[in-house]
């Protein structure tokens, strides 16, 4: 009797192990593949491309009393948003070559050019496309690196140069198109100095993520 006893028990140890190790709880599997992140792009495109546009160009024999407006398109050609960022650079005033009497220097001093002291340019940005500074909505760049949508802001060139107008657009949507003008206009009060006179001024327009400042 004790002899059986002893083999059921252990057959049951035997069959307690054998059934310890073949258990399992509840399981499911899912699965996740192929997650991707892709990035967007931003793109500015000036008069349709990527190279050098000069804005103020074919300006020659001009007097005293002409005036006019130039301008070239700013596209975001990108997936996203951005913000439009306008820079200058350095006013370079040339001097006539002449010799002729109108040439004094009674401002800028001898071999330094007058005209970037005397000429007054009035950057913006039109924002419909129609050619009119509209009060309200188009973005008048003033030449202390602040922004205004009142009116046009004249100033001499010399006091436009070195600026830098941070958001001047805010967000600039994808596929967004306006237009940076330039307005010009050489005062009447200009005298004989500037005769013969060229300056030079640089813009540099950026488009970047609102969070870079």
């Amino acid at each position: 009797m004790k002899k059986i006893l002893g083999l059921a028990i252990a057959a049951l140890i035997i069959m307690a192990t054998v059934g310890f190790g073949t258990w399992a709880y509840f399981s499911d599997t899912e699965t996740s593949s192929s997650n991707q992140i892709t990035a967007g792009t931003l793109d500015l495109d000036l008069n349709g491309g990527d190279t050098n546009q000069n804005i103020l160009t074919g300006l020659t024999n001009k007097a005293p009393g002409d005036s006019g407006a130039l301008y070239a398109t700013i596209l975001n050609s990108g997936s996203i948003a951005g913000e439009f960022e306008v820079q200058t650079g350095t006013v370079t005033n040339t001097e006539s070559t002449g010799s002729t009497e109108y040439e004094q220097d009674v401002i800028g001093g001898a071999g330094v050019g007058e005209l970037g002291a005397v000429a007054e340019i009035a950057p913006w940005i039109d924002l419909n496309e129609d050619d009119t500074f509209d009060a309200g909505s188009d973005i008048a760049l003033k030449s202390d690196g602040t922004v205004v949508t009142t009116a046009l802001q004249w100033d001499t060139v010399n006091n436009f140069a070195s600026k830098e107008w941070t958001a001047a657009i805010a967000s600039m949507a994808s596929a967004a198109q306006e237009r940076f003008q330039i307005s010009w206009r050489i005062p009447t009060s200009a005298d004989s100095t500037i005769q013969g006179d060229s300056f030079t001024l640089g813009f540099t327009f950026i488009l970047e993520q609102a969070a870079a400042d």
